[in-house]
């Protein structure tokens, strides 16, 4: 076709060239176009002013009039966060320390419960020979009821008879003699009654304090630790009469407590609450 201009641009074959992208720029020789252009363009503009450049405008504007006041709110809202979590952890450690000295307490309690807690008694033991008393053995014993071991105990005991009465200078805080004897540690559990040494006192001597020529004094004492705290020791010194009795033929002895000064139990060393 000879007349085909356009016909004449595809006769080599090759791929007929991309039409551009209309654009508003590209009809812009059109009234139409170009009015629909300018109201777009006015439109763009509208939009960046009332969303972008206007909120920033703002934004800058109060920043430079109320900048204190921004800052102070902001500040004093950081504050109160602040001040509502150190409030809250407080609380929480006021209340976890509150659970800690219950339970602490508890401990405590529980302990005073289960330290040992010794009785004291006496067992009596005729001696005889041929059928004949000839001294009695005087036996103090102790007796742990509470649930844990006494430990690190040692003991001493002893004995005196004074003719007529006792002396007021005597001193009952150490054994006859004044020498205190090598001790030997030992453990009272529940149950398993520990016995200090035997004290042996002739017949003549219980036959005197019976027909009240003379007093008769067993005194002792006895050292130990709870497994709670090692660092403190329990001491109890005692002090009794002998009081030998004839019942139906036989001597039976009673034991009333001396003097209540000689009678008492201490307690030193460092408490671990200390």
């Amino acid at each position: 076709m000879a007349d085909g201009g356009e016909a004449n641009n595809h006769s080599d074959g090759a791929n007929p060239p991309l039409e551009p992208t209309p654009t508003l720029a590209n009809h812009a020789n059109n009234p139409d176009e170009q009015e629909t252009a300018r109201r777009h363009n006015e439109q763009v503009e509208r939009n960046r002013e009332k969303f972008i450049y206007g909120p920033i405008r703002c934004f800058f504007e109060k920043s430079n009039r109320y900048g204190h006041g921004i800052t102070a709110i902001a500040t004093t809202i950081i504050a109160c966060l602040t001040l509502s979590i150190a409030c809250d952890s407080n609380r929480q450690a006021e209340s976890i320390k509150g659970e800690l000295g219950s339970m602490s307490d508890q401990i405590e309690i529980t302990k005073i419960q289960l330290r040992p807690h010794l009785k004291f008694g006496i067992n009596v033991l005729p001696d005889r020979v041929d059928g004949k008393v000839i001294a009695f053995y005087i036996t103090p014993t102790w007796d742990n009821s509470a649930a844990t071991e006494a430990v690190n105990v040692t003991t001493w005991d002893s004995w005196q008879y004074f003719p007529g009465s006792v002396p007021d200078t005597k001193d009952f805080s150490k054994p006859y003699g004044g020498v205190t004897p090598n001790m030997t540690s030992t453990t009272i559990s529940n149950g398993s009654p520990v016995l200090q040494p035997s004290l042996r006192i002739s017949s003549e001597y219980i036959e005197d304090a019976r027909l009240g020529r003379g007093i008769i004094i067993i005194w002792g004492h006895i050292e130990y630790s709870d497994i709670f705290r090692d660092m403190v020791t329990y001491t109890i010194d005692w002090s009794n009469i002998t009081q030998p009795t004839i019942i139906s033929g036989e001597t039976t002895i009673s034991f009333p407590i001396y003097l209540s000064k000689c009678n008492r139990r201490t307690q030193t060393g460092q408490d671990e609450k200390n």
